[in-house]
């Protein structure tokens, strides 16, 4: 067989190789997948969402986009309160800087630190500032600060570099 027949058949077979293990490949995660969720499972639209949300009694409207990240939620507060309240919280608020970012809400016995999140190469300083509405991020010699308050249900940042 000469030198340019094998080589042809080598990358034949190769191709053929390459064919069979991407076949194999899909196959096996479609099985995996379908077992995971089940051959039912769908992706809903908004709409859907909605409509399944309205069907069972819940309130519509748009979904929260700000939440907090697994193990940043400080839960402090300035104040305290006797008796749980039964109104809704308001809204939180975020407050993003090169440092990182605090999301805040007004509460009745003042801000409430939902989270502080730095930013990556920051830190927060180690100080329990987060009790009397205040964050500081560092990095190296720089440092931003937060100093957080209410004006009436609003959370309002004072920034500090």
């Amino acid at each position: 067989m000469p030198p340019t027949a094998r080589t042809v058949t080598g990358v034949l077979a190769w191709l053929g190789a390459v064919v069979v293990a991407t076949g194999t490949g899909l196959a096996a995660v479609s099985a995996i997948g379908v077992s995971i969720v089940g051959a039912d499972q769908q992706v809903l639209s908004p709409a859907d969402v909605e409509g399944r949300l309205a069907a069972a009694g819940a309130p519509a409207g748009p979904v929260p986009t700000t939440a907090p990240s697994p193990g940043t939620s400080t839960g402090t507060s300035t104040g305290s309160s006797t008796a749980p309240s039964t109104a809704q919280p308001p809204a939180p608020t975020a407050f993003p800087t090169d440092g990182g970012t605090v999301v805040a809400r007004c509460v009745d016995g003042g801000v409430d630190i939902v989270t502080a999140s730095p930013a990556q190469g920051w830190r927060i300083h180690d100080e329990a500032e987060e009790d009397r509405g205040r964050v500081r991020f560092e990095a190296g010699g720089r440092r931003i600060e937060l100093r957080l308050s209410c004006s009436g249900d609003e959370p309002q940042a004072q920034v500090r570099n």
